[in-house]
Protein backbone atom coordinates (compact mmCIF):
# COMPACT_ATOMS: atom_id res chain seq x y z
CA UNK A 1 0.00 0.00 0.00
CA UNK A 2 1.54 3.87 -1.37
CA UNK A 3 0.66 7.12 -0.73
CA UNK A 4 -1.30 9.04 -3.70
CA UNK A 5 1.05 9.97 -6.49
CA UNK A 6 0.55 13.64 -7.04
CA UNK A 7 -1.26 12.74 -11.00
CA UNK A 8 -3.83 10.32 -8.80
CA UNK A 9 -7.57 11.21 -8.54
CA UNK A 10 -8.77 12.41 -4.86
CA UNK A 11 -12.09 11.40 -5.67
CA UNK A 12 -14.21 8.74 -7.61
CA UNK A 13 -17.39 8.84 -7.25
CA UNK A 14 -18.72 8.71 -3.51
CA UNK A 15 -15.32 7.78 -2.96
CA UNK A 16 -12.48 9.34 -1.54
CA UNK A 17 -9.14 7.38 -2.32
CA UNK A 18 -6.46 7.29 0.68
CA UNK A 19 -3.79 4.86 -0.86
CA UNK A 20 -2.52 3.15 -3.66
CA UNK A 21 -3.23 -0.71 -3.61
CA UNK A 22 -1.76 -1.50 -6.95
CA UNK A 23 -1.89 -1.42 -10.94
CA UNK A 24 -1.88 -3.35 -13.55
CA UNK A 25 -2.69 -3.77 -17.45
CA UNK A 26 -6.51 -3.26 -16.88
CA UNK A 27 -5.73 -0.34 -14.55
CA UNK A 28 -5.18 1.36 -10.82
CA UNK A 29 -5.92 0.13 -7.51
CA UNK A 30 -7.39 2.33 -4.45
CA UNK A 31 -8.39 2.22 -1.19
CA UNK A 32 -11.54 4.31 -0.88
CA UNK A 33 -13.72 5.54 1.99
CA UNK A 34 -17.05 6.03 1.42
CA UNK A 35 -18.78 9.29 3.44
CA UNK A 36 -19.61 6.73 5.98
CA UNK A 37 -16.23 5.61 6.81
CA UNK A 38 -16.77 2.18 4.71
CA UNK A 39 -13.66 1.00 3.28
CA UNK A 40 -13.29 -0.10 -0.30
CA UNK A 41 -11.02 -1.49 -2.62
CA UNK A 42 -11.30 1.01 -5.68
CA UNK A 43 -10.30 0.14 -9.51
CA UNK A 44 -10.06 2.98 -12.09
CA UNK A 45 -9.90 1.26 -16.20
CA UNK A 46 -7.19 3.15 -18.18
CA UNK A 47 -8.30 5.81 -20.38
CA UNK A 48 -6.89 3.79 -23.51
CA UNK A 49 -8.80 0.46 -22.70
CA UNK A 50 -12.14 2.90 -22.07
CA UNK A 51 -11.72 4.47 -25.19
CA UNK A 52 -12.24 1.17 -26.92
CA UNK A 53 -15.26 0.80 -28.80
CA UNK A 54 -17.97 -1.31 -27.24
CA UNK A 55 -15.71 -1.30 -23.92
CA UNK A 56 -18.05 0.05 -21.64
CA UNK A 57 -21.44 -1.79 -22.66
CA UNK A 58 -18.96 -5.23 -22.56
CA UNK A 59 -18.12 -3.48 -18.93
CA UNK A 60 -22.04 -2.59 -17.71
CA UNK A 61 -22.70 -6.52 -18.55
CA UNK A 62 -19.55 -7.57 -16.75
CA UNK A 63 -20.24 -5.50 -13.29
CA UNK A 64 -23.67 -6.59 -13.44
CA UNK A 65 -22.81 -10.10 -13.46
CA UNK A 66 -19.83 -9.43 -10.95
CA UNK A 67 -22.69 -7.96 -8.61
CA UNK A 68 -24.72 -11.29 -8.95
CA UNK A 69 -21.83 -13.25 -7.67
CA UNK A 70 -22.39 -15.02 -4.49
CA UNK A 71 -20.08 -17.11 -2.37
CA UNK A 72 -18.28 -17.14 1.13
CA UNK A 73 -14.80 -17.49 -0.75
CA UNK A 74 -15.58 -14.27 -2.67
CA UNK A 75 -14.81 -10.29 -2.23
CA UNK A 76 -18.29 -8.73 -3.35
CA UNK A 77 -19.08 -6.23 -6.03
CA UNK A 78 -20.74 -3.45 -3.89
CA UNK A 79 -20.69 -0.06 -6.70
CA UNK A 80 -19.70 0.63 -10.12
CA UNK A 81 -19.92 3.67 -12.98
CA UNK A 82 -19.03 1.81 -16.81
CA UNK A 83 -20.46 5.50 -17.41
CA UNK A 84 -17.78 7.59 -16.15
CA UNK A 85 -14.85 9.46 -18.16
CA UNK A 86 -13.07 6.59 -16.74
CA UNK A 87 -14.86 3.67 -15.45
CA UNK A 88 -14.51 2.03 -12.20
CA UNK A 89 -15.83 -0.46 -10.07
CA UNK A 90 -16.13 -0.87 -5.75
CA UNK A 91 -15.60 -3.94 -4.05
CA UNK A 92 -15.49 -4.99 -0.78
CA UNK A 93 -11.78 -4.28 1.17
CA UNK A 94 -10.67 -7.03 3.05
CA UNK A 95 -7.31 -6.64 5.68
CA UNK A 96 -5.43 -9.35 5.14
CA UNK A 97 -2.25 -10.34 3.11
CA UNK A 98 -2.32 -11.56 -0.18
CA UNK A 99 -1.27 -15.42 -1.18
CA UNK A 100 2.03 -13.95 -2.40
CA UNK A 101 3.19 -12.41 0.53
CA UNK A 102 1.82 -14.80 3.08
CA UNK A 103 4.07 -17.83 1.67
CA UNK A 104 7.10 -15.37 0.79
CA UNK A 105 6.86 -14.46 4.69
CA UNK A 106 5.66 -18.02 6.57
CA UNK A 107 7.18 -20.34 3.36
CA UNK A 108 4.99 -22.91 1.49
CA UNK A 109 1.77 -23.92 2.90
CA UNK A 110 1.49 -28.18 4.04
CA UNK A 111 -0.77 -30.21 2.63
CA UNK A 112 -3.96 -29.55 4.29
CA UNK A 113 -3.79 -25.95 4.27
CA UNK A 114 -3.00 -26.72 0.68
CA UNK A 115 -6.60 -28.87 0.94
CA UNK A 116 -8.22 -26.13 2.32
CA UNK A 117 -7.27 -23.80 0.04
CA UNK A 118 -7.79 -24.90 -3.18
CA UNK A 119 -11.31 -26.08 -1.73
CA UNK A 120 -12.28 -22.32 -0.95
CA UNK A 121 -10.52 -21.29 -4.51
CA UNK A 122 -12.49 -23.82 -6.16
CA UNK A 123 -16.01 -22.99 -4.37
CA UNK A 124 -15.17 -18.93 -5.60
CA UNK A 125 -14.50 -19.83 -8.58
CA UNK A 126 -17.62 -22.02 -9.25
CA UNK A 127 -19.82 -19.09 -8.06
CA UNK A 128 -17.87 -16.76 -10.48
CA UNK A 129 -19.03 -19.25 -13.15
CA UNK A 130 -22.20 -19.47 -12.13
CA UNK A 131 -22.86 -15.78 -12.71
CA UNK A 132 -21.70 -16.52 -15.98
CA UNK A 133 -18.16 -14.85 -15.74
CA UNK A 134 -14.35 -15.68 -16.37
CA UNK A 135 -12.26 -14.59 -13.73
CA UNK A 136 -9.06 -14.77 -15.85
CA UNK A 137 -6.87 -13.11 -13.55
CA UNK A 138 -6.36 -15.85 -10.51
CA UNK A 139 -2.88 -15.95 -9.60
CA UNK A 140 -1.80 -15.30 -5.95
CA UNK A 141 -2.08 -11.46 -5.57
CA UNK A 142 -5.63 -11.75 -5.84
CA UNK A 143 -6.11 -14.67 -3.33
CA UNK A 144 -6.56 -12.65 0.54
CA UNK A 145 -6.00 -14.84 3.12
CA UNK A 146 -8.78 -13.84 5.86
CA UNK A 147 -8.70 -15.43 9.23
CA UNK A 148 -11.57 -18.45 8.03
CA UNK A 149 -10.51 -18.43 4.55
CA UNK A 150 -9.29 -17.43 0.87
CA UNK A 151 -11.02 -14.56 -0.23
CA UNK A 152 -10.85 -14.36 -4.49
CA UNK A 153 -10.68 -10.77 -5.79
CA UNK A 154 -10.43 -8.49 -8.88
CA UNK A 155 -13.34 -8.71 -10.71
CA UNK A 156 -12.13 -6.13 -12.83
CA UNK A 157 -10.76 -8.00 -15.95
CA UNK A 158 -13.48 -10.63 -15.56
CA UNK A 159 -14.74 -11.48 -18.84
CA UNK A 160 -18.50 -12.69 -19.51
CA UNK A 161 -18.98 -16.30 -21.03
CA UNK A 162 -19.91 -14.96 -24.14
CA UNK A 163 -18.37 -12.80 -26.76
CA UNK A 164 -15.05 -12.62 -27.70
CA UNK A 165 -12.19 -13.39 -26.21
CA UNK A 166 -10.75 -10.36 -25.25
CA UNK A 167 -11.71 -7.25 -23.37
CA UNK A 168 -9.38 -4.35 -24.96
CA UNK A 169 -9.56 -5.36 -28.67
CA UNK A 170 -8.31 -7.77 -30.75
CA UNK A 171 -4.42 -9.08 -30.21
CA UNK A 172 -4.67 -8.43 -26.66
CA UNK A 173 -4.78 -10.44 -23.75
CA UNK A 174 -4.92 -9.01 -20.21
CA UNK A 175 -4.17 -11.28 -17.20
CA UNK A 176 -0.21 -12.05 -15.67
CA UNK A 177 1.28 -14.67 -18.06
CA UNK A 178 2.88 -16.88 -15.36
CA UNK A 179 -0.64 -18.15 -14.28
CA UNK A 180 -2.54 -17.55 -17.14
CA UNK A 181 -4.05 -20.48 -19.51
CA UNK A 182 -2.59 -21.56 -22.41
CA UNK A 183 -5.78 -20.89 -24.12
CA UNK A 184 -5.53 -17.42 -22.69
CA UNK A 185 -1.86 -16.99 -23.95
CA UNK A 186 -2.41 -18.01 -27.65
CA UNK A 187 -5.47 -15.45 -27.90
CA UNK A 188 -7.82 -18.80 -28.04
CA UNK A 189 -11.55 -18.90 -26.79
CA UNK A 190 -11.31 -18.10 -22.63
CA UNK A 191 -13.85 -19.80 -20.99
CA UNK A 192 -14.27 -21.59 -17.16
CA UNK A 193 -11.77 -24.59 -17.62
CA UNK A 194 -9.59 -21.61 -17.96
CA UNK A 195 -9.88 -20.13 -14.46
CA UNK A 196 -9.25 -24.24 -12.95
CA UNK A 197 -5.54 -24.56 -14.88
CA UNK A 198 -4.50 -21.09 -13.05
CA UNK A 199 -5.97 -22.63 -9.94
CA UNK A 200 -3.59 -25.84 -10.47
CA UNK A 201 -0.75 -22.92 -11.04
CA UNK A 202 -1.62 -20.97 -7.76
CA UNK A 203 -1.68 -24.28 -5.77
CA UNK A 204 1.79 -24.94 -7.38
CA UNK A 205 2.89 -21.67 -5.85
CA UNK A 206 1.47 -22.20 -2.63
CA UNK A 207 2.83 -25.24 -2.39
CA UNK A 208 6.35 -24.71 -3.12
CA UNK A 209 6.94 -20.67 -3.08
CA UNK A 210 7.52 -20.88 -6.81
CA UNK A 211 5.24 -20.55 -10.12
CA UNK A 212 5.39 -24.38 -12.26
CA UNK A 213 6.20 -22.45 -15.24
CA UNK A 214 9.80 -20.09 -13.41
CA UNK A 215 10.32 -16.94 -14.49
CA UNK A 216 11.30 -14.89 -16.94
CA UNK A 217 10.55 -12.57 -19.77
CA UNK A 218 6.91 -12.33 -20.65
CA UNK A 219 7.64 -13.84 -24.27
CA UNK A 220 9.52 -16.47 -22.51
CA UNK A 221 6.66 -17.41 -19.91
CA UNK A 222 3.97 -17.69 -22.41
CA UNK A 223 5.95 -20.27 -24.44
CA UNK A 224 6.36 -22.08 -21.36
CA UNK A 225 2.61 -21.86 -20.60
CA UNK A 226 1.58 -23.07 -23.81
CA UNK A 227 4.28 -25.78 -24.71
CA UNK A 228 6.21 -26.71 -21.41
CA UNK A 229 5.49 -29.67 -18.91
CA UNK A 230 5.06 -27.69 -15.52
CA UNK A 231 7.28 -28.27 -12.71
CA UNK A 232 5.72 -29.75 -9.82
CA UNK A 233 8.51 -30.90 -8.21
CA UNK A 234 7.59 -30.09 -3.80
CA UNK A 235 3.90 -30.63 -4.68
CA UNK A 236 2.92 -32.95 -1.93
CA UNK A 237 2.44 -36.74 -3.58
CA UNK A 238 -1.11 -36.76 -2.61
CA UNK A 239 -2.01 -33.79 -4.49
CA UNK A 240 -0.21 -33.98 -7.34
CA UNK A 241 -2.36 -35.94 -9.51
CA UNK A 242 -5.16 -33.69 -9.21
CA UNK A 243 -2.97 -30.27 -9.68
CA UNK A 244 -1.51 -32.06 -12.81
CA UNK A 245 -4.89 -32.65 -14.03
CA UNK A 246 -5.74 -28.91 -13.90
CA UNK A 247 -2.26 -27.94 -15.75
CA UNK A 248 -3.34 -30.39 -18.47
CA UNK A 249 -2.95 -28.45 -21.99
CA UNK A 250 -6.15 -29.44 -23.37
CA UNK A 251 -9.09 -27.82 -21.44
CA UNK A 252 -11.30 -30.69 -22.07
CA UNK A 253 -8.78 -32.55 -19.93
CA UNK A 254 -9.13 -30.42 -16.87
CA UNK A 255 -11.58 -31.50 -14.15
CA UNK A 256 -14.75 -29.59 -13.37
CA UNK A 257 -15.49 -27.38 -10.30
CA UNK A 258 -17.53 -29.98 -8.46
CA UNK A 259 -15.04 -33.06 -9.11
CA UNK A 260 -12.61 -31.01 -7.81
CA UNK A 261 -13.86 -29.64 -4.25
CA UNK A 262 -14.41 -33.60 -3.92
CA UNK A 263 -11.28 -34.57 -4.68
CA UNK A 264 -9.62 -32.21 -2.18
CA UNK A 265 -11.83 -32.59 0.45
CA UNK A 266 -11.90 -36.45 0.36
CA UNK A 267 -8.54 -36.58 2.64
CA UNK A 268 -9.16 -33.52 4.77
CA UNK A 269 -9.95 -34.53 8.36
CA UNK A 270 -10.57 -31.21 9.57
CA UNK A 271 -10.29 -27.63 8.71
CA UNK A 272 -6.70 -26.30 9.37
CA UNK A 273 -6.03 -23.52 11.39
CA UNK A 274 -5.26 -20.25 8.95
CA UNK A 275 -2.62 -18.17 9.52
CA UNK A 276 -2.87 -14.68 10.88
CA UNK A 277 -4.00 -11.84 8.96
CA UNK A 278 -1.80 -8.03 9.12
CA UNK A 279 -2.97 -4.87 9.46
CA UNK A 280 -3.01 -4.24 5.84
CA UNK A 281 -2.51 -5.64 2.34
CA UNK A 282 1.43 -5.79 1.21
CA UNK A 283 2.40 -5.96 -2.17
CA UNK A 284 2.84 -8.42 -4.35
CA UNK A 285 6.08 -10.73 -4.07
CA UNK A 286 8.23 -10.23 -7.35
CA UNK A 287 6.95 -14.08 -7.94
CA UNK A 288 3.29 -13.26 -8.55
CA UNK A 289 3.98 -11.12 -11.82
CA UNK A 290 1.38 -7.95 -11.98
CA UNK A 291 -0.95 -8.22 -14.82
CA UNK A 292 0.18 -6.96 -17.94
CA UNK A 293 -1.23 -6.20 -21.37
CA UNK A 294 0.84 -8.57 -23.71
CA UNK A 295 0.42 -9.15 -27.37
CA UNK A 296 -1.29 -12.49 -28.19
CA UNK A 297 1.08 -14.72 -28.96
CA UNK A 298 -0.82 -16.20 -31.64
CA UNK A 299 -4.25 -15.55 -33.71
CA UNK A 300 -7.71 -16.13 -32.12
CA UNK A 301 -8.26 -18.64 -35.21
CA UNK A 302 -4.95 -21.04 -34.22
CA UNK A 303 -5.97 -24.16 -33.60
CA UNK A 304 -5.42 -25.17 -29.86
CA UNK A 305 -3.65 -27.65 -30.12
CA UNK A 306 -0.50 -26.12 -31.90
CA UNK A 307 1.96 -25.70 -29.97
CA UNK A 308 5.65 -23.57 -29.92
CA UNK A 309 9.54 -24.32 -29.23
CA UNK A 310 10.54 -25.65 -25.85
CA UNK A 311 12.24 -22.80 -23.27
CA UNK A 312 13.95 -25.51 -21.04
CA UNK A 313 17.46 -26.18 -22.23
CA UNK A 314 17.93 -29.44 -23.57
CA UNK A 315 20.96 -31.72 -24.03
CA UNK A 316 22.83 -31.32 -27.33
CA UNK A 317 22.86 -34.06 -29.92
CA UNK A 318 24.60 -35.01 -32.87
CA UNK A 319 24.60 -32.40 -35.93
CA UNK A 320 21.54 -32.42 -37.62
CA UNK A 321 19.85 -34.58 -34.99
CA UNK A 322 16.13 -33.88 -33.52
CA UNK A 323 16.07 -33.51 -30.04
CA UNK A 324 12.97 -35.22 -29.92
CA UNK A 325 9.91 -36.01 -32.04
CA UNK A 326 8.15 -32.71 -32.35
CA UNK A 327 4.63 -32.50 -31.62
CA UNK A 328 1.64 -32.07 -34.10
CA UNK A 329 1.74 -28.07 -35.20
CA UNK A 330 5.83 -27.33 -33.95
CA UNK A 331 9.04 -27.35 -36.03
CA UNK A 332 11.98 -28.50 -34.10
CA UNK A 333 15.60 -28.94 -34.87
CA UNK A 334 18.31 -29.46 -32.05
CA UNK A 335 21.87 -30.07 -33.45
CA UNK A 336 25.91 -29.27 -33.44
CA UNK A 337 26.40 -26.00 -35.00
CA UNK A 338 29.64 -24.08 -36.01
CA UNK A 339 30.06 -20.84 -33.47
CA UNK A 340 30.64 -16.94 -35.45
CA UNK A 341 33.33 -15.19 -34.35
CA UNK A 342 36.94 -15.72 -33.51
CA UNK A 343 38.69 -17.20 -30.50
CA UNK A 344 38.86 -14.19 -28.76
CA UNK A 345 41.93 -12.09 -27.19
CA UNK A 346 43.11 -14.82 -25.36
CA UNK A 347 42.90 -17.59 -27.48
CA UNK A 348 43.97 -15.46 -30.46
CA UNK A 349 47.18 -14.69 -28.08
CA UNK A 350 47.93 -18.69 -27.52
CA UNK A 351 47.35 -19.19 -31.50
CA UNK A 352 50.16 -16.49 -32.18
CA UNK A 353 52.87 -18.28 -29.62
CA UNK A 354 51.97 -21.49 -31.27
CA UNK A 355 53.16 -20.02 -34.43
CA UNK A 356 55.58 -18.17 -33.67
CA UNK A 357 57.43 -21.08 -31.49
CA UNK A 358 56.77 -23.55 -34.58
CA UNK A 359 58.24 -20.88 -37.16
CA UNK A 360 61.35 -20.66 -34.87
CA UNK A 361 61.72 -24.31 -34.96
CA UNK A 362 61.40 -24.93 -38.78
CA UNK A 363 63.89 -21.52 -39.01
CA UNK A 364 66.31 -23.26 -37.35
CA UNK A 365 65.77 -26.38 -39.08
CA UNK A 366 66.29 -24.68 -42.43
CA UNK A 367 68.64 -21.80 -41.87
CA UNK A 368 70.53 -22.83 -39.12
CA UNK A 369 71.11 -21.00 -35.31
CA UNK A 370 71.74 -17.20 -36.68
CA UNK A 371 69.99 -14.36 -36.61
CA UNK A 372 70.15 -13.13 -39.69
CA UNK A 373 67.30 -10.42 -41.86
CA UNK A 374 66.93 -13.54 -44.07
CA UNK A 375 65.91 -15.68 -40.65
CA UNK A 376 64.04 -13.22 -39.70
CA UNK A 377 61.86 -12.67 -42.54
CA UNK A 378 61.56 -16.66 -42.86
CA UNK A 379 60.26 -16.65 -39.27
CA UNK A 380 57.53 -13.83 -39.99
CA UNK A 381 56.51 -15.45 -42.80
CA UNK A 382 56.06 -18.57 -41.26
CA UNK A 383 54.61 -17.33 -38.12
CA UNK A 384 52.02 -15.63 -40.03
CA UNK A 385 50.75 -18.45 -42.42
CA UNK A 386 50.69 -20.80 -38.87
CA UNK A 387 48.45 -17.71 -37.66
CA UNK A 388 45.98 -17.50 -40.35
CA UNK A 389 45.75 -21.91 -40.92
CA UNK A 390 45.65 -22.19 -37.01
CA UNK A 391 42.74 -19.43 -36.42
CA UNK A 392 41.22 -21.64 -39.54
CA UNK A 393 40.66 -24.20 -37.91
CA UNK A 394 40.28 -23.54 -34.91
CA UNK A 395 37.05 -21.26 -36.30
CA UNK A 396 35.74 -24.54 -38.15
CA UNK A 397 35.80 -26.66 -34.96
CA UNK A 398 34.02 -24.55 -32.68
CA UNK A 399 30.31 -25.57 -32.26
CA UNK A 400 27.55 -25.29 -29.83
CA UNK A 401 24.63 -27.06 -29.14
CA UNK A 402 21.91 -24.69 -30.72
CA UNK A 403 18.09 -25.43 -31.56
CA UNK A 404 15.30 -23.89 -33.12
CA UNK A 405 11.81 -23.85 -32.42
CA UNK A 406 8.62 -22.13 -34.26
CA UNK A 407 4.95 -22.66 -34.67
CA UNK A 408 1.58 -20.59 -35.29
CA UNK A 409 2.69 -19.06 -31.35
CA UNK A 410 6.24 -17.08 -32.75
CA UNK A 411 9.86 -18.59 -32.29
CA UNK A 412 12.61 -19.77 -30.64
CA UNK A 413 15.84 -19.99 -30.52
CA UNK A 414 18.69 -20.94 -28.48
CA UNK A 415 22.72 -21.34 -28.61
CA UNK A 416 23.84 -23.16 -25.65
CA UNK A 417 22.60 -21.26 -22.50
CA UNK A 418 21.20 -18.31 -24.16
CA UNK A 419 17.75 -17.95 -25.43
CA UNK A 420 15.99 -15.43 -28.22
CA UNK A 421 12.03 -15.65 -28.05
CA UNK A 422 9.80 -13.35 -29.67
CA UNK A 423 5.92 -13.69 -30.70
CA UNK A 424 5.23 -13.42 -34.54
CA UNK A 425 3.72 -9.87 -33.59
CA UNK A 426 6.97 -8.97 -32.61
CA UNK A 427 9.09 -9.93 -35.55
CA UNK A 428 9.07 -7.81 -38.68
CA UNK A 429 11.04 -9.90 -41.25
CA UNK A 430 12.73 -13.58 -40.66
CA UNK A 431 14.75 -15.21 -43.77
CA UNK A 432 16.01 -18.51 -44.51
CA UNK A 433 20.00 -17.50 -46.27
CA UNK A 434 22.64 -20.16 -47.49
CA UNK A 435 26.30 -18.52 -46.60
CA UNK A 436 28.72 -19.63 -48.88
CA UNK A 437 31.56 -21.97 -47.83
CA UNK A 438 35.02 -19.92 -46.95
CA UNK A 439 38.83 -21.37 -45.97
CA UNK A 440 37.57 -21.47 -42.62
CA UNK A 441 33.74 -22.16 -42.45
CA UNK A 442 31.53 -24.73 -44.22
CA UNK A 443 28.46 -23.78 -46.09
CA UNK A 444 24.95 -23.73 -44.18
CA UNK A 445 22.37 -21.84 -43.61
CA UNK A 446 21.70 -18.96 -41.67
CA UNK A 447 18.10 -18.25 -40.45
CA UNK A 448 17.81 -15.07 -39.42
CA UNK A 449 14.76 -12.71 -37.26
CA UNK A 450 14.53 -8.47 -37.55
CA UNK A 451 12.49 -6.81 -35.01
CA UNK A 452 10.83 -3.61 -36.16
CA UNK A 453 13.18 -0.53 -35.44
CA UNK A 454 12.81 1.29 -32.00
CA UNK A 455 11.93 -1.70 -30.15
CA UNK A 456 12.83 -1.87 -26.41
CA UNK A 457 14.02 -5.59 -27.00
CA UNK A 458 15.62 -5.08 -30.02
CA UNK A 459 18.84 -5.99 -29.36
CA UNK A 460 19.65 -9.71 -28.90
CA UNK A 461 22.33 -11.43 -26.70
CA UNK A 462 25.71 -11.41 -28.33
CA UNK A 463 25.53 -15.61 -28.88
CA UNK A 464 22.51 -14.76 -31.72
CA UNK A 465 24.49 -11.82 -33.34
CA UNK A 466 24.29 -11.21 -37.47
CA UNK A 467 27.07 -9.87 -39.41
CA UNK A 468 26.32 -6.71 -41.27
CA UNK A 469 27.56 -8.26 -44.77
CA UNK A 470 25.16 -10.96 -44.01
CA UNK A 471 22.74 -10.97 -47.71
CA UNK A 472 23.18 -7.59 -47.81
CA UNK A 473 22.25 -6.96 -44.44
CA UNK A 474 22.77 -3.18 -42.78
CA UNK A 475 24.26 -2.16 -40.01
CA UNK A 476 21.38 -0.84 -38.59
CA UNK A 477 19.50 -3.85 -39.44
CA UNK A 478 22.03 -6.08 -37.86
CA UNK A 479 21.24 -4.66 -34.19
CA UNK A 480 17.86 -5.63 -34.98
CA UNK A 481 18.36 -8.96 -35.60
CA UNK A 482 19.26 -12.40 -34.37
CA UNK A 483 20.77 -15.22 -35.96
CA UNK A 484 21.97 -18.45 -35.75
CA UNK A 485 24.23 -20.77 -38.60
CA UNK A 486 22.79 -24.21 -38.91
CA UNK A 487 24.15 -27.02 -40.84
CA UNK A 488 21.23 -28.30 -42.89
CA UNK A 489 21.45 -31.23 -45.57
CA UNK A 490 18.82 -29.99 -48.41
CA UNK A 491 15.91 -31.57 -46.98
CA UNK A 492 16.19 -30.61 -43.69
CA UNK A 493 16.57 -27.24 -45.47
CA UNK A 494 13.15 -27.83 -47.39
CA UNK A 495 11.04 -28.38 -44.02
CA UNK A 496 12.39 -25.42 -42.09
CA UNK A 497 12.07 -23.43 -44.95
CA UNK A 498 8.54 -25.19 -45.50
CA UNK A 499 7.63 -24.66 -41.70
CA UNK A 500 8.29 -20.90 -41.94
CA UNK A 501 6.21 -20.61 -44.84
CA UNK A 502 3.29 -22.16 -43.05
CA UNK A 503 3.83 -20.43 -39.26
CA UNK A 504 5.19 -16.91 -40.73
CA UNK A 505 3.64 -16.46 -44.36
CA UNK A 506 3.34 -12.88 -43.08
CA UNK A 507 7.52 -12.28 -41.70
CA UNK A 508 9.03 -14.36 -44.05
CA UNK A 509 11.06 -13.29 -46.84
CA UNK A 510 13.22 -15.72 -49.22
CA UNK A 511 16.36 -14.07 -49.76
CA UNK A 512 19.52 -14.25 -52.17
CA UNK A 513 22.73 -16.47 -51.05
CA UNK A 514 24.45 -14.66 -48.36
CA UNK A 515 28.41 -13.49 -48.99
CA UNK A 516 29.41 -13.74 -45.63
Amino acid sequence: MDELRPGDPRRVGPYELQKRLGAGGMGEVYLGRSRSGRAVAVKLVRAEIAADPGFRSRFRREVDAARAVSGFWTASVVDADPEAERPWVASQYLEAPDLGVLVQRDGPLPEAELRALGAGLTEALASVHAAGLVHRDLKPGNVLMVDDGPRVIDFGISKALEGATMLTGTGAVIGTPGFMSPEQATGGRVGAESDVFSLGSVLVFAATGRAPFGTGTVPALLYRVVHDEPDLSGVPDALRPVVAACLAKDPRERPGTDSLIDTLTAAREAPPAHRPTVVAPAATPPAAVAPVVVPSVAPAAAAPTATAPQVAERKAGPVRARAKTPAPGRYELAQQAPVSGGPGLAGNAGIFTIALVLSSVAEVGLIGNQVTMMSLIVVALLTTVLTWALRALVRARRTAAVSVGLDAAGLRLRHGRAEWSRPWSEVQEVALVRTRATVSRRAGFLLRATVPAGSLRAVPPQEFGVDSGAAGVTVAAARRSAGLTLRLDPAEARELSTALRRYASRAYRPEPESKG
